[in-house]
């Protein structure tokens, strides 16, 4: 078995992507300082900020196997159990667990807004504030977004996670507005997504969630033949992944879809 420590890998990868210095990498995830630190392993950080500079970089952490120091595994472990906490509507626990969670960096910061907003989304269904916290999450990260400067940005799976869900909260909040401000959004989201997700596992995961959101926009319009098209693909992805991962909220939409189209149910998905 090969053994590589996460700083040699970093560096590796940073070598490998030309012109990525570690002020760019780093941005609103730590200083250059403390990326230093963790490429030479002189710092023990958290294995959410591991993964999210190794997708900055177009590598999936899912294909690695850590060693976590006592406390990195019990924050790993506080995160597992606010997620499950939100999901199962115990919002009492929940709101309890996210007061008392540590903010330490920024990627810390970041995802207390981001829970936040799942906590106002999926049990108090209070999409304005969701989205504010949505977009406080945004910007912690990524300092200054826009769309119009996405590509200068380098952006890992979470921080498109966190773009998404702002779009399906906008979709979700009118559902009779025009959604084209929303379609050229999530237009952008793929593009981006397309050029530079690299790493075939990570294009597959984020894809299927921008081609499931944006599916449905035309949906919504009526262009059933662009909705399917866009969940085939993003179906594609994930079968030569072989990953189940979002396969139930695709396979449901083309079935809506295939009830318009007129596809006979012996034939639907």
């Amino acid at each position: 078995m090969r053994y590589i420590t996460i700083g040699n890998l970093l560096v590796q990868m940073r070598r490998e992507k030309k012109g990525i210095t570690r002020k760019k990498l780093s941005d609103g995830l730590c200083s250059a300082q403390m990326l230093y630190q963790i490429e030479k392993d002189q710092f023990e950080t958290d294995p959410l900020m591991i993964d999210m500079l190794l997708q900055r970089l177009g590598k999936s952490p899912d294909k690695l196997e850590r060693i976590l120091q006592a406390d990195m595994y019990r924050m790993v472990r506080v995160r597992d159990l606010l997620e499950k906490t939100i999901y199962k509507g115990k919002r009492a626990p929940a709101a309890y667990i996210l007061e008392q969670y540590p903010v330490r960096t920024n990627v810390d910061q970041m995802y207390r807004y981001r829970m936040r907003a799942s906590l106002l989304y999926h049990i108090d269904k209070d999409y304005d504030r969701a989205a504010e916290n949505l977009w406080f999450a945004v910007n912690v990260t990524m300092p200054g977004f826009t769309y119009d400067t996405i590509n200068t940005y380098l952006i890992s799976t979470v921080e498109m996670e966190n773009l998404l869900a702002l779009e399906k909260i906008s979709i979700e909040k009118n559902p009779d507005k025009n959604k084209s401000t929303e379609k050229g959004h999530l237009r952008i989201c793929m593009e981006y997504i397309d050029r530079y997700f690299t790493d075939d596992e990570e294009h597959a995961k984020i894809y299927a969630k921008c081609a499931w959101l944006l599916a449905r926009v035309y949906y919504s319009e009526g262009n059933y033949v662009q909705a399917m098209t866009l969940c085939e693909k993003g179906m594609e992805g994930l079968r030569r992944n072989t990953m189940i991962y979002f396969t139930l909220p695709l396979l449901a939409l083309m079935v809506r879809i295939g009830e318009n189209l007129g596809i006979a149910p012996e034939h639907s998905k």
